[in-house]
């Protein structure tokens, strides 16, 4: 029996095969044949060149479908390619759109994005919450400043003082720069002070600081009499109780007394009245011992009033002495307190001229004409620092020796040199390298 594959492949394979390698290009089989006899040796067929292969055309592929025209520059037809090659496989490999990311990637990528955002905010609110804060420092330490504290400070008058004194506290309180007012106080004829503090909290909810402003009572009574209310104390023996009375409702209060009229009143007693001059100042001198109160006499409503200006300012600007004694209480010496010479010198550079002068003024023999010749011709201590700078060592010696210096004023007056012996002396203390070298 026949072998029917054998039939489909003998009556499928009915072509020429001349014409099958004319189609891809690669010559009819005499033409081979030739180019074999030319070289002399059998033709070197790479491995990697595709073997041609006769196969059968199966009922879904038409016999038009290998009669397509090749490309014009292709000289080679790569066998490969063909769809019905035996060595390759048809894979599809499918490219993954940059649209579309791994969704667990993504909210990794925006979970970053949003904790740098995070990181940026917070970061402007800590840098504003700084600059609140020293905003805040910087008020605080206005409050305490001379020219700025009296401003907070208000001054508790009660109106039995100004109903028996005339006295116009508007004008004096406005050039002082501080403010007063009227209330009736548990004491008589007492005045207090309390001061504003300007504060900040910082708020838990969001984080802000919220400006608070509290007022505290500082720590001083002033009580104002005149000489026949401390008389009739002082007969009845109640003048130190009645000042106890008052430090016991005023705990932690320093209790100061005002005497209106006491020089003039005191020298007229001669036993009237059943005192004495002896009898008064020894009730003082008690209260002072033994309350710690000092006393001032007061010879009237001016006296009053200068009296309650001079402690509304002493009280407003005791933080801040405090403070600066603080500040110089670890220094061993203070060249300020030491020697009344020292120069201040403020913020625009007021003084600076002085402190020069006074400089000059430091060397043995040089007198305040000299130091004003010289700062004449050299403003400044850098001004005459660059000058020596341009000069070789014996013109510095003698820089200074004929600057002339005027003994008096006047058209009348006589001059005379520095001096090469003061010029040197000046030389030797900017100039010289030796730490050890005496100014003669």
């Amino acid at each position: 029996m026949e072998d029917p594959d054998a039939t489909i492949l003998q009556t499928s394979v009915d072509f020429n095969v001349d014409d099958i390698l004319l189609k891809y290009g690669i010559g009819t089989t005499t033409e081979i044949e030739s180019n074999t006899r030319k070289t002399k040796t059998s033709p070197k067929i790479s491995k990697d060149r595709p073997k041609l292969k006769v196969y059968e055309l199966s009922s879904s592929e038409s016999e038009d479908e290998l009669k397509s025209p090749i490309k014009k520059n292709s000289k080679k037809a790569n066998l490969n390619n063909s769809p019905h090659s035996p060595n390759k496989t048809n894979k599809i490999t499918k490219k993954k759109s940059p649209n579309k990311v791994d969704p667990a990637r993504k909210a990794l990528l925006a979970l970053e994005r949003a904790q740098r955002k995070q990181d940026a905010e917070n970061k402007k609110l800590e840098a504003a919450k700084h600059k609140e804060i020293k905003k805040m420092m910087s008020e605080a330490n206005k409050q305490l400043k001379p020219e700025e504290c009296l401003k907070f400070v208000t001054a508790i008058i009660d109106e039995n003082i100004t109903n028996k004194n005339t006295i116009d506290l508007t004008s004096a309180f406005k050039e002082l720069g501080s403010n007063y007012q009227l209330q009736s106080q548990i004491i008589p004829n007492t005045i207090t002070w309390t001061r504003k503090l300007h504060t900040h909290q910082i708020n838990d909810d969001c984080g802000t600081l919220k400006p608070i402003v509290t007022v505290e009572e500082l720590p001083d009574l002033l009580l104002i009499l005149t000489s026949q209310e401390l008389f009739e104390f002082i007969k009845q023996d109640k003048l130190m109780q009645h000042i106890k009375t008052i430090e016991s409702i005023f705990v932690n209060k320093s209790v100061s007394l005002g005497v209106l009229g006491l020089d003039k009143e005191v020298k007229n007693l001669k036993g009237k009245q059943g005192l004495s001059y002896t009898d008064v100042m020894t009730a003082l001198t008690e209260i002072q011992i033994f309350c710690n109160c000092c006393y001032r006499n007061l010879n009237g409503p001016a006296d009053l009033l200068a009296l309650l200006c001079q402690f509304t300012k002493a009280i407003a600007q005791r933080p801040y002495k405090l403070q600066q004694q603080e500040k110089y209480a670890a220094t061993n010496w203070y060249m300020k307190g030491d020697n009344k010479d020292c120069v201040k010198v403020d913020k625009k550079g007021n003084g600076l001229k002085r402190l020069w002068q006074q400089q000059i003024t430091a060397f043995p023999l040089a007198r305040l004409e000299t130091a004003e010749s010289i700062i004449e011709k050299y403003p400044t201590l850098p001004s005459l620092m660059e000058a020596y700078d341009f000069s070789i060592n014996k013109e510095r010696e003698n820089l200074l020796a004929d600057i002339e210096v005027r003994r008096h004023a006047g058209p009348m007056t006589s001059s005379r040199r520095i001096g090469k012996e003061m010029s040197k002396k000046l030389n030797i203390f900017y100039n010289s390298l030796d730490g050890d070298a005496t100014i003669s």
